[in-house]
This record gives structure tokens, C-alpha cells and sequence, in this order.
């Protein structure tokens, strides 16, 4: 047996061994401290994330989902569904929130546990959106590697400042 052949038996065992021990399930109150631990790590500690998830996880138009690793969160995905949306006549998906540990992208995870969200939330909606920074190559990737497109629509935006 080669070297090469070796190796490809070995990352296969190990990907079946990662495959095994993890789970997407339904996000409950007691996931939001290690959902808010993941935040930090990725973007900051963001002040209102707390109560947002908490009022997600109560609305029966939202769905949050997390990834656990060997009973451990490592990662998280969030969105609602609108009924009545400027200009739509369907209701449409909005994938809010999504993250996951650095230590697990690039793996596979991130691309199950965004299917998964998408998955439960068919049964509401046909067409999802997000809203993204044009400096976020990153998310954009992942969100591409959802089947996402980049679409024709304007956000317009107006801050007080």
C-alpha cells in the first residue's frame, strides 16, 4: 500500500470518527452562553446577542439550531421567516445569524448546519436571503458554498447619527 493510499484510509477513518460525534439539534436557553463564547471569538462580545437569541428561541417564526462536537456547542445558525415583506408576495427565509469555532471550519460543519437551518425552514418558505458586508469574503464564500447568489436587490439604509 502507498503512502498516499495510507493517508486517504487514515483522513477517512478520522472524518467518519468527527462525522460520528457531531449533532445539529434545536437551540435551547442553556446554548446561549457558548453561542455567545463563539460570537466573541469570531467578532467581539456583542451586548445585545443575549436577548435577541433568548427572543428568538420564544418566537414561533424563528428558528436557531446548533452544532454540538462531542456534546460540546461549536457552532450556531439562526434565522426567521416574514410573512409580508416589501414588494414579495411569499413569505421569505432570512438566515440571521451563523457561526462556528475556527478550529471547526473549513471542515464541513459550517456547510451542514447551514443546510439543516435551511431544511427546517422550508416548510414556511422557498427563498432565503442575507445581508452581508461587502468586506465579509468569508461568510460570502460560505453562503455561495450554500447555493446562495448574490441578487439584483438595493439595500437602502438610513442611521441617525
Amino acid at each position: 500500500m502507498t503512502r498516499r493510499i495510507k493517508i486517504l484510509e487514515i483522513e477517512k477513518y478520522a472524518m467518519q470518527t468527527i462525522v460520528d460525534e457531531f449533532e445539529v439539534r434545536e437551540a435551547t436557553s442553556r446554548d446561549i452562553p457558548p453561542i455567545l463564547d463563539i460570537e466573541e471569538e469570531l467578532a467581539g462580545r456583542n451586548p445585545m446577542l443575549e436577548s435577541k437569541i433568548s427572543s428568538m428561541l420564544e418566537d414561533d417564526n424563528a428558528y436557531f439550531l446548533v452544532a454540538t462536537f462531542k456534546g460540546d456547542v461549536i457552532g450556531y445558525a439562526g434565522g426567521i421567516v416574514r410573512d409580508i415583506e416589501f414588494g414579495e408576495k411569499d413569505p421569505i427565509g432570512y438566515i440571521t445569524h451563523v457561526g462556528l469555532k475556527k478550529d471547526y471550519m473549513q471542515k464541513g460543519m459550517g456547510k451542514i448546519l447551514g443546510d439543516r437551518l435551511i431544511n427546517a425552514m422550508l416548510s414556511r418558505c422557498s427563498t432565503f436571503r442575507t445581508l452581508l458586508s461587502f468586506d465579509r469574503n468569508d461568510l460570502q464564500a460560505f453562503f455561495n458554498h450554500l447555493g446562495f447568489k448574490r441578487t439584483d436587490i438595493l439595500v437602502y439604509e438610513y442611521r441617525e447619527d
